[in-house]
C-alpha cells in the first residue's frame, strides 16, 4: 500500500516536499553553512610559507577589515606549523599591521559568480591596539583555535579591523587559513 504522508514547505514562493530519509524516517537536512556553501556565499583564502622564524617571534599575519554593510561574516580560522607557534586573534586594531600584499580568496562553490565583499591583506608587521579575542599556544602541526564550527565560529562586526597572527620562534613552515560565509 503506497502512503502519500508527505510534508511541505514553503521557500516564499513555491511548495516543496520536505526530504525524509526512507529508512530512518528522518528529516534531511543541510547545515547552515552548508548552505550558504550551495548559494555561493561561502569564501576561503590560505596563506602559507615554506620558511618563517629563526628570530625570537617571527610573525606572519593576515588582516582585514569587515564591510560597513548588512552582510554579517561568521568567520572560523586556523593555522598549522611545523614547530610550536602563537596563535592570536585580534580585533579592533589600531597600530602596525602594515600590509605586504593580498591573498586570493576562493568562492567555495565554483561555479558561483558571487565574490566576497573582503580583502585579506599578508604582512610581518604585528598589529597593536584592539581586543585579544583568541590566544592559543600550538604544538607542532596543530590546526589551531578549534577545530569545528560550532566551537570555533565568530560572527564578526561590521567596519571592523581583524588580524590572525601567528609567531614562531624556530626556521619552520606555516600556514593559516581563513574560512567564512557573508550571511545577508
Amino acid at each position: 500500500m503506497a502512503r502519500d504522508d508527505a510534508m511541505f514547505g514553503w521557500d516564499g514562493s513555491h511548495n516543496h516536499k520536505i526530504k525524509v530519509d526512507h529508512t530512518t524516517g528522518t528529516l534531511v537536512t543541510v547545515t547552515h553553512a552548508s548552505h550558504e556553501e550551495h548559494e555561493g556565499h561561502a569564501y576561503m583564502c590560505l596563506y602559507s610559507v615554506a620558511s618563517i622564524g629563526g628570530l625570537d617571534n617571527d610573525l606572519m599575519q593576515l588582516t582585514w577589515t569587515t564591510p560597513d554593510t548588512d552582510v554579517e561574516l561568521h568567520m572560523i580560522k586556523g593555522a598549522k606549523c611545523g614547530a610550536t607557534a602563537l596563535f592570536k586573534f585580534t580585533e579592533g586594531w589600531t597600530g602596525g599591521g602594515t600590509a605586504t600584499g593580498t591573498i586570493p580568496i576562493y568562492n567555495r562553490r565554483r561555479n558561483s559568480l558571487n565574490t566576497s565583499s573582503v580583502v585579506v591583506s599578508y604582512g610581518t608587521v604585528a598589529v597593536t591596539g584592539g581586543t585579544v579575542l583568541k590566544t592559543e599556544y600550538l604544538s607542532t602541526g596543530k590546526f589551531g583555535a578549534g577545530e569545528t564550527r560550532d566551537q570555533n565560529e565568530w560572527i564578526l562586526k561590521p567596519n571592523t579591523k581583524y588580524a590572525v597572527s601567528l609567531f614562531l620562534n624556530a626556521d619552520e613552515t606555516a600556514e593559516i587559513s581563513l574560512n567564512w560565509y557573508e550571511h545577508i
